[in-house]
């Protein structure tokens, strides 16, 4: 499950983005961020988030969870602009293709 840690607000350095319920023992874990959303097949799971996207590496806790630092800066021309973000965790029993699992999509709008 992937979830927004704290407003996406203009100047918040402390927001981010919490993937959990993740393979604890995974060798890799990402949360991709895009500006644009997609609806691509992928086996039986769904790219949500556009390629390109910005991929944010995570390690994965004793629980499988993680996070990554996503400092919103405070630029008048970021508000309204929407975000887009998606977690892969690399999984030999996962959905994708049996490689990997991913979260559902989360779209955030940035704003004050």
């Amino acid at each position: 499950m992937l979830a927004a840690s704290g407003a996406p607000i203009l100047g918040n350095r402390d927001f981010g983005l919490a993937l959990s319920n993740g393979r604890p023992d995974a060798p890799a874990a990402a949360v991709a961020v895009s500006a644009a959303s997609a609806n691509i097949p992928l086996g039986t799971c769904v790219l949500l988030v556009e390629p390109p996207s910005i991929d944010l590496p995570l390690r994965l806790d004793t629980n499988g969870s993680g996070s990554a630092a996503v400092p919103i800066p405070n630029v008048a021309g970021l508000r309204g602009v929407e975000m887009f973000a998606q977690g892969f965790v690399v999984d030999p029993n996962g959905a994708f293709l049996g490689l990997a699992a991913l979260s559902a999509g989360l779209r955030l709008t940035l704003g004050d």
